[in-house]
């Protein structure tokens, strides 16, 4: 397998459907965070086509779509630590908290945080 950082490989940061690869970017502030925070990481989603992001039923406007988040998952015990350090960074401006995964992504507008509903739907 490709590494694309130190930590994550290119599979999975590109995408399940097509192969398109992650923004340069990411993978930078996701290997910092990752150094950070000093613990395994497992990459649930990351870069999506618009044909897998619809397929999945992701938002429309998803940053999954540019190349810029991650849904990441961690042991239950360290996920305020994740979300700390995350936000500590200041780069990670978009964060949805889940029952099983933290999406983080790498927006430039307002800052936005939010849980998602039962049906995985942010409310």
């Amino acid at each position: 397998m490709t590494q694309a950082s130190k930590n994550f490989t290119l599979a999975e940061l590109s995408c399940k459907h097509c192969g398109a690869p992650p923004q340069p970017r990411l993978i930078t502030e996701l290997q910092a965070l990752r150094d950070k925070f000093g613990a395994p990481m497992v990459i649930t989603s990351a870069t999506r086509c618009k044909e897998h992001n619809t397929a999945i039923g992701g938002a429309p406007d998803s940053m999954h779509l540019q190349g810029l988040a991650v849904d990441v998952m961690v042991k239950p015990s360290l996920r305020w630590a994740l979300l700390a350090d995350a936000m500590a960074m200041g780069v990670w401006r978009g964060v949805g908290v889940n029952t099983s995964f933290i999406h983080l992504d790498l927006r430039t507008d307002t800052p936005t945080v939010w849980v998602y509903g039962s049906n995985n739907k942010a409310i």
